[in-house]
């Protein structure tokens, strides 16, 4: 298991709130953005959620575990790496084929991939 505080470990966490922060509760959404994005301590949260410090804890800990939750339920996050991996294999196809592939097959390409928010270049 990954340790709880590496870089990739809080890398990961940030995206699944990103995809599913909606769906705690208040306070854990509280909670968890003032602690991971705006670097507050337990004893800030604590007063200012007016919980102890073992409630910002237990907060914390219980909205990660939903953040974990949902993403084993529904695997957005991992279908967005996946995407993004496929993404940067045809990035690399292209640039490696560019110059024999005809010139409106890559721009149609192109069009397709600026709509997906993607340039190949």
């Amino acid at each position: 298991m990954k340790k709880p505080d590496s870089l990739e470990e809080r890398m990961r966490l940030n995206r699944l709130y990103d995809l599913y922060g909606a769906l705690l509760t208040e306070k854990q959404r509280q909670a968890y953005e003032m602690h991971e994005w705006e670097d507050w301590s337990l004893q800030e949260i604590s007063e200012h959620l007016q919980v102890s410090r073992q409630g910002v804890h237990d907060l914390l800990s219980r909205a990660k575990e939903k953040l974990c939750s949902f993403e084993n339920l529904l695997g957005m996050d991992k279908k967005f790496l996946l995407q993004e991996t496929f993404l940067g294999e045809l990035r690399t196809l292209l640039e490696v084929h560019e110059k024999n592939l005809p010139q409106g097959f890559l721009q149609a390409l192109d069009l397709l991939l600026e709509r997906g928010g993607v340039s190949h270049v």
